[in-house]
Parts: structure tokens; C-alpha cells; sequence
């Protein structure tokens, strides 16, 4: 009989070790936390003028309001050799997120620079290495 309680209690403390062991341990951040640290490295690209850093946020099947990758990429190249992107600002508080299984969509964000201001939407897909940029819309 002491052996069998003494199991029972064994047992019992064995399970709630692995119930409050795994309750501590995390899912990992969410879809929204992953695309909010997207947002901020595209923004520091952005406001740093390195067009390599933000085309690295972007997949290679990008499309945007200036046309594919590489044409986006030109665009933003000349605009910058222009002098266009001078002190660059974006905004992303404001930016409302909306995930929808694999895809979310980011609007507004506010973009200002030497060139005047645009309000961007980005649309964003989760791939194997996480969420990447795979549209730009921007409206002047």
C-alpha cells in the first residue's frame, strides 16, 4: 500500500513538472511580431539609403508600382543617385497589419523624403525562411 501511494505521488509530480515545464516554454513570437521586426529593418534600410538591405526584405517574385524586383531596385537606385531620397523618414506606428493564413497586408505607412511624401501598402507572404516582402503599392 506505501509503495503504491508512494508511486501515485511519484507520478503525479512527474506530470506537473512537464505540464509547468512546457507551459514556460513558448510558441515563439507571432506573425505579427515577425512582420513588425520586418518593418523596422526595412525602415532602417530605407532611412540608411542602402537599396541592397531593403531589396534583401523583398522576394525574388517582388512586383510594385514600379514594375518586378529589378525594376523596382532601379527605380529606388536612381532615385537615390538623384538625391531624391534625402533624408529619408518612415513612418510605421500607424501601420495597420492584417494576416491572413500565409499572406498580410501592411497600410499605411507614411514615407517622406527629398522627393515629397508617399503612403505606401506592402504585402507580404510567409515563405520558408519567414515573411518577406512580395508587394509595394505606393500612392503620392
Amino acid at each position: 500500500m506505501y509503495k503504491s501511494a508512494l508511486l501515485r505521488v511519484c507520478v503525479w509530480i512527474v506530470a506537473l513538472a512537464l505540464v509547468s515545464g512546457c507551459a514556460g516554454i513558448g510558441k515563439g513570437p507571432s506573425d505579427e511580431e515577425l512582420i513588425r521586426t520586418l518593418l523596422e529593418k526595412w525602415k532602417t534600410a530605407a532611412e540608411a539609403l542602402d537599396i541592397e538591405a531593403q531589396m534583401a526584405l523583398c522576394s525574388e517574385s517582388l512586383e510594385s508600382t514600379w514594375g518586378d524586383r529589378k525594376a523596382t531596385k532601379e527605380f529606388l537606385l536612381d532615385a537615390k543617385d538623384k538625391g531624391y531620397l534625402e533624408d529619408m523618414k518612415v513612418f510605421i506606428d500607424e501601420a495597420e497589419t492584417t494576416v491572413d493564413g500565409d499572406v498580410a497586408t501592411v497600410y499605411p505607412l507614411e514615407v517622406a523624403s527629398a522627393m515629397g511624401g508617399a503612403t505606401l501598402e506592402l504585402t507580404l507572404a510567409k515563405e520558408a525562411g519567414g515573411w518577406i516582402i512580395t508587394g509595394m503599392e505606393s500612392e503620392y
